[in-house]
């Protein structure tokens, strides 16, 4: 009655079949990732940050933020009391001060008191705006990173494996 369900064993050679794409787009975006400065949640940072990474806040942040080639992204936990110049911002948590950017989107639980400097500005529903608006060029907003990043910062994020912080964490 069993006899059926025996299975017979396969002989010969099995073919090396290559990596899957899902694999092959898995190592090739871990090589080209870009490295992120990240405030994690708990944390207070009272300083001024600038880096060409990307910059992710989920906790506070008392001071400015330059990125030149990368984003800021303010997590739902995030708060910034201070400016924020980079080429792409996006707001799910609360910033006090201006954003200068060539994109600038206020997501659902992001709050934005304060003033905009960008090309692109939006708000998905339930977010919240209060302050001035100013649509300008995105080579206007790209040429103020440029700007601000030859002025003297107190903090130098840097995306190598050992980074240099002359700043303060808490």
């Amino acid at each position: 009655m069993f006899d059926n369900l025996k299975r017979k064993p396969v002989t010969g050679t099995v073919a090396q079949s290559a990596a899957s794409p899902v694999a092959e787009d898995a190592a090739r975006s871990e090589a080209t990732q870009k490295p992120s400065t990240v405030i994690a949640a708990e944390t207070q940072f009272t300083g001024n940050i600038s880096t060409r990474c990307d910059v992710q806040v989920r906790g506070l942040v008392l001071g400015n933020i330059v990125v030149e080639t990368g984003c800021v992204r303010v997590m739902r936990s995030g708060k910034i009391e201070g400016d924020i110049t980079a080429p792409q911002i996006l707001l799910d948590g609360e910033v006090r001060g201006r954003c200068i950017a060539e994109s600038v989107e206020i997501l659902e639980h992001g709050r934005l008191d304060g003033i905009v400097q960008s090309g692109r500005f939006s708000i998905r529903t339930g977010g919240y705006f209060v302050g001035q608006a100013e649509d300008v060029p995105a080579a206007y907003a790209a040429g103020v990173v440029a700007d601000v990043l030859q002025e003297p910062e107190d903090v130098d994020v840097s995306c190598s494996a050992d980074p240099v912080a002359s700043g303060s964490a808490d």
